[in-house]
C-alpha cells in the first residue's frame, strides 16, 4: 500500500484537517490508544497522517519525559516506537533521491567521519593517560571505561518549543539509546588496535537502505545505523545540521577485600 499522495498545498491542508478532525484531542486519543492491544494500536496508527503521528509522538515523549527516566512506561515506549516506525514508513514511501539530496547526505556522512575521528583521537589520548596510571598502581584508578557517543541534531525549526518539538524525539531519545556508540577501556583494549567500524573504508555501506544509490561514493556505517533505528528517515538525515561527540570516561576504584583481616 502506498502512502505517497500527489497533492498541492490546499489538498494537503484539507487532508491534514480531515485527519485532525478524526482526532479532536491528541491527549484523549492517546489515552484511548494506550488501552488497546498492541495489534489494535498498530492498526489505528496505520490510518494516520505523518503530521498526526508526529503530534502523537511529541505528546507521548513529553509525558514520559516529565515522569522521569525511572518511571518510563515500557508499553509507552513500544507505542512510541510503533508511531515513529509508521512515520518513517510513510515518509520513505514518498522519498526520491535527487542530486541535491545526495549531496546533503554525503555532507552529513563526511562530517560524521571527521567528527568521529577527532573523538576517537581524544579517546585514545585518555586511554594512554589512564593506562599509565593503572600500570603505575595509581591510588584511585583500578579500572576505567571510555565510550564515544555521537548525537545528531536537525535544523533549529525542529526544536522550537523546548521538549515539545519533534526533533528532540530523534536527537534525545527517552530510552537514552544512542545509535552511534563505541566502547573501549581497560577491559576492552582489543578495540584500541583495530580501526573502528565507523572509520573503516574497506566496507562501503551503500547497501540495504541505500540500494546502491551511491556507487561512486563511500557511505559510512553510521548512516546505516541511523536507518537501522527505524525512527530516522532519509528526510531527517539530510536535514541534520549539527553532530555532537561525547567522550565519556569513567574512573573506577574498588576494594574487594573488605571482610579480610
Amino acid at each position: 500500500m502506498s502512502y505517497c499522495f500527489n497533492m498541492d498545498n490546499k489538498m494537503m491542508q484539507k487532508f491534514t484537517e480531515e485527519q485532525s478532525q478524526k482526532i479532536p484531542n491528541v491527549v484523549k486519543f492517546l489515552e484511548k490508544l494506550k488501552k488497546l492491544s498492541y495489534k489494535s494500536q498498530v492498526s489505528k496508527i496505520k490510518q494516520l497522517s505523518v503530521e498526526i503521528l508526529e503530534k502523537l509522538a511529541v505528546n507521548l515523549y513529553e509525558e514520559n519525559l516529565l515522569n522521569g527516566i525511572r518511571n518510563i512506561n515500557g508499553n509507552d515506549l513500544d507505542l512510541l516506537d510503533a508511531i515513529l516506525s509508521e512515520r518513517v514508513t510513510k515518509i520513505q514511501s514518498c522519498f526520491e533521491w535527487t542530486n541535491e539530496k545526495k549531496e546533503k547526505l554525503l555532507r552529513v556522512n563526511d562530517k560524521f567521519m571527521q567528527i568521529f575521528e577527532k573523538a576517537h583521537a581524544e579517546a585514545i589520548f585518555a586511554f594512554n593517560e589512564l593506562d599509565k596510571r593503572l600500570k603505575n598502581n595509581d591510588d584511585f584508578v583500578k579500572n576505567y571505561d571510555i565510550t564515544i557517543k555521537i548525537s545528531f541534531f536537525m535544523g533549529d525549526e525542529y526544536y522550537r518549543h523546548d521538549f515539545n518539538s519533534f526533533g528532540f524525539i530523534l536527537s534525545e531519545p527517552i530510552s537514552g539509546f544512542s545509535p552511534v556508540e563505541y566502547f573501549f577501556g581497560y577491559s576492552g583494549t582489543a578495540n584500541l588496535v583495530k580501526t573502528p567500524i565507523y572509520l573503516d573504508k574497506e566496507s562501503n555501506w551503500n547497501i540495504e537502505y541505500f540500494n546502491n544509490e551511491f556507487n561512486d561514493n563511500y557511505i559510512c556505517y553510521a548512516m546505516h545505523e541511523l536507518m537501522d533505528t527505524d525512527i530516522w528517515s532519509f528526510d531527517d538525515i539530510i536535514n541534520i545540521k549539527k553532530i555532537l561527540a561525547d567522550v565519556e570516561i569513567k574512573h573506577q576504584y574498588f576494594n574487594e577485600n573488605i571482610q579480610e583481616i
